[in-house]
């Protein structure tokens, strides 16, 4: 009898002991259900987080307004390619010369790289798995952009998130920002206003960054600092051309001369030219690097914008370019 009162009064001392632990369990219940509810209802109602898995505006009017039974021309790359050639100004030059396709711009304006294309891509699957025949993805692609890594866009998906982590470019919140809302929020709002350089690894992620030295060139800057083919870029450019093979052209847009000045001093075509060249090798996709000459653009094109084409003379020029190269 001693020994089972003894063991009695153990294991009401136990289970005094846990309920005495009760503010515990309900602050841990508490930061479990704060986080969905900001995940969930919070951010998208009050802070505008997006829950649209097409996660550009862009993207989401492609997946709503394709038909599958006319052949697409879609572009895509940065910004330099959002602004060249806008998706109006392609849709009303393939109306102009009566073709039967549909044009959309899927550049990523401010955060455009391989990685990041190839990943909101992904999320048109199934659709960007059977373009008609016809069709054509023209890439405007910046070498720069092997050597940046846009943070918001790539980890916007959830996999992009995780992938990011894993390589070792960023902090376990990027990975946890689609499953949780504190981790979104240190994200999106820690990360991108208040702390933007903290939340990188510098040991990889520095490639994003500037540097003390980035006042010594006399455009945009963006990835031209310490210019290398970044991995992760270098095999997201590669999953593009496995996808879309001879249905991918690769082209450059065109900028400005100071643009060009700071393109050639970093070694950025020299550099990225051996990439392109095995895509067309093993993948087939077709190089047109004088697609969009600077010559065709209006004289002072560039005088505003170092880097961007911004008139709408600039634009119409552009779109009559890229719809006469689905005649070639």
């Amino acid at each position: 009898m001693t020994t089972l009162h003894g063991a009695v009064r153990r294991r009401h001392g136990m289970l005094a002991r846990l309920a005495a632990l009760w503010p515990v369990y309900l602050l841990a219940a508490l930061i479990v259900a704060s986080d969905q509810f900001l995940l969930v209802y919070a951010g998208p109602r009050w802070l505008g987080w997006s829950t649209d898995p097409y996660v550009f505006r862009s993207y989401r009017a492609f997946h709503d307004g394709y038909d599958p039974s006319r052949p697409q021309l879609i572009v895509i790359g940065s910004s330099r390619a959002e602004q060249a050639a806008p998706t109006e100004a392609l849709q009303r030059e393939i109306a102009a010369r009566g073709l039967p396709h549909q044009a959309w711009n899927l550049a990523i304006g401010g955060g455009g790289s391989p990685l990041a294309l190839w990943l909101a891509l992904e999320e048109l699957t199934p659709i960007t798995r059977a373009l008609p025949a016809g069709s054509r993805i023209v890439y405007l692609f910046s070498p720069f952009e092997l050597n940046f890594l846009p943070l918001p866009s790539v980890s916007a998906t959830p996999a992009g998130g995780t992938m990011l982590y894993e390589q070792g470019y960023v902090h376990l919140v990027y990975k946890l920002q689609h499953r949780s809302g504190w981790a979104r929020l240190i994200v999106l709002e820690s990360a991108q206003n208040v702390l933007p350089r903290l939340m990188f690894l510098l040991n990889r992620g520095a490639a994003t960054t500037q540097s003390l030295t980035a006042n010594r060139i006399r455009c945009n800057h963006a990835g031209l600092e310490n210019y290398r083919v970044l991995d992760i870029n270098a095999w997201a450019f590669e999953r593009l051309a496995d996808t879309f093979r001879d249905r991918l052209v690769i082209a450059y847009p065109p900028v400005g001369d100071a643009q060009m000045a700071d393109d050639r001093e970093h070694r950025v075509f020299e550099l990225s030219a051996p990439l392109v060249e095995r895509m067309a090798r093993d993948y087939g996709t077709r190089t047109m690097p004088d697609l969009m000459p600077r010559a065709a653009l209006p004289a002072d094109e560039f005088d505003r914008d170092c880097d961007h084409v911004t008139s709408p003379e600039g634009a119409r020029a552009a779109a009559r370019l890229l719809v006469g190269m689905l005649a070639r």
